[in-house]
């Protein structure tokens, strides 16, 4: 697996894109497509935003491709599920959207219709299985006991050649939008390999430049963002008066909390705050550990001087221990050169060596 863009990986999550506009992120494998029946499932999401993100899921000829369609290419020869966070009636809702191209036609997000459409709550869990072969694709949600097939339809184009990725991107509005899990189960014994490596060499940074941005980039312009578009739509058309008032509430509301700093407050409060302080005790647990280790440094360089003044005690001991041996032998070598009984016995007793050493053993007897 390869990752780019705003993607970070965690110990137990994967990180596409953090609840920021304009960014995206991308997670690819060269792990080749099998050719007999088998199941990918994705465990994916949002939370920290509101609407707007958008995730690809592909299985096209470009390895690391990116674009505007979810973070993903908008010309691909394969297939792509696109899963999109969208509020409807005052509720969050998953549009799911599955495309299917021979690498000539454009796909523009305006242009497709969703295949199904599930209600969903910010900062809950939502797997996703897909279910191929060489003829049909199955799209199911749920785990894997429990369920429900969402959409079916057959292949139209050849994907076993194909790479498989999974992308992200934040819009005008944004959400923070996680991978939790991704298993690949194949469904008939046989092998699976890898494909030869390829360069990613179109993720150069995470973020991206829209082709449209509207005036009003707060999120918090919900009411203001729809009317500019119904403005744009019907040039014409008057709005009432509850929405007038709406729009001046939101306004007033948005301008007071740019006014009291919340979004930097809130920003201070709850990233901040909460990153300084893990970095604050891991220093104290890097502080703790060096002065562990400083102590048994001093413990050890203290024995160290222990051992290196015993063994000096005891190098001076044995010195003069032999010195005074030296001396004692020296004026009994000097006995045996002036008396001559004690050369006779000595001369008696064998080698030289030997008639010393007997000499020495009786003197000291």
């Amino acid at each position: 697996w390869e990752f780019a863009g705003s993607t970070i990986v965690f110990n137990d999550s994967i990180q596409l894109v953090p609840p920021i506009q304009f960014k995206r992120g991308c997670a690819w494998t060269n792990l080749e497509i099998p050719r007999k029946d088998w199941r990918i499932s994705y465990d994916f999401r949002f939370s920290e935003g509101d609407l707007g993100s958008q995730i690809g899921l592909w299985f096209v000829d470009k390895y690391g491709d990116e674009g505007e369609l979810a973070g993903g290419p908008q010309v691909f020869k394969g297939i792509a599920v696109i899963i999109s966070l969208v509020e409807k009636e005052e509720k969050n809702f998953l549009d799911f959207y599955f495309i299917q191209n021979r690498g000539i036609q454009t796909i523009n997000m305006s242009d497709l219709k969703p295949v199904q459409s599930l209600e969903y709550r910010i900062g809950s869990v939502f797997n996703v299985a897909i279910e191929l072969n060489l003829q049909t694709i199955d799209i199911k949600i749920g785990k894997l006991k429990t369920e429900k097939l969402i959409y079916s339809s057959d292949l139209n184009v050849d994907i076993t050649q194909n790479y498989i990725g999974v992308t992200a991107i934040n819009g005008q509005n944004f959400a923070k939008v996680e991978l939790l899990d991704l298993f690949i189960h194949l469904l008939n014994n046989h092998e699976i390999s890898s494909k030869r490596k390829v360069a990613m060499t179109r993720w150069n940074t995470g973020t991206y430049q829209p082709n449209h941005i509207f005036h009003y980039r707060n999120p918090e312009f919900q009411k203001m963002y729809l009317e500019h578009i119904r403005m744009d739509e019907q040039p014409n058309a008057e709005a009432n008066f509850s929405t007038v008032i709406e729009v001046i509430d939101e306004a007033n509301r948005v301008a007071f909390d740019t006014a009291s700093f919340y979004e930097l407050n809130y920003f201070v409060r709850e990233k901040i705050n909460p990153y300084t302080t893990k970095w604050y005790e891991r220093t104290l647990k890097i502080s703790n550990i060096v002065k562990s280790s400083h102590e048994v440094l001093t413990a050890g360089l203290n024995y160290t001087n222990f051992v290196v003044k015993s063994l000096n005690e005891t190098i001076s001991e044995n010195a003069a221990k032999f010195s005074k041996k030296s001396a004692t032998l020296a004026s009994l070598f000097s006995e045996i050169e002036d008396d001559f009984d004690i050369r006779e016995l000595v001369k008696k007793s064998g080698n030289t060596t030997s008639q010393i050493l007997f000499y020495i053993g009786s003197s000291e007897f």
